[in-house]
């Protein structure tokens, strides 16, 4: 990626959410961190800004939370996706990981990680660039 990433943080612990938040914008590594709620705030975040320059590239995604849970944004991610102006790549991003939620999140295929909580910035950056080099070795 030339330019710096944006980045948006799922999570609905406030203060996991603002500490990421803070986390990530002191790092450097990307251009803006966006911060929802829950899986259906950044669903309406993404249904309403399909500007290329709005979308996030990434997405932490935690996968138990109230009014939509990851799982329930990534079910709708997946519809709204086709129409969308970039491709987001989506990192699992919880404390309680259980392996049935592993496979279950093979089902998605814009799930391309796992980042267990709480964040590390080394871990990410790692994830990040395995998967820049896997995606230009796939095309």
């Amino acid at each position: 990626m030339k330019n710096k990433p944006i980045i948006a943080v799922v999570q609905d612990d406030v203060i996991y959410r603002i500490t990421t938040q803070r986390l990530l914008q002191i790092n450097g590594l990307f251009s803006k961190v966006l911060t929802f709620e829950h899986g259906l705030t950044i669903l309406s975040y993404l249904q309403q800004h399909n500007n290329i320059e709005e979308l996030p590239d990434i997405i932490l995604l935690d996968i138990n939370m109230p009014v939509m849970d990851g799982w329930n944004f990534l079910e709708e991610y997946e519809k709204l996706s086709v129409i969308l102006s970039k491709s987001i790549r989506i990192f699992i991003h919880t404390v309680s990981l259980y392996e049935k939620d592993l496979h279950k999140a093979e089902q998605y295929d814009h799930v391309i990680g796992f980042i267990p909580g709480p964040l590390r910035i080394a871990e990410l950056q790692q994830q990040l660039q395995l998967n820049i080099i896997e995606s230009k070795l796939e095309a």
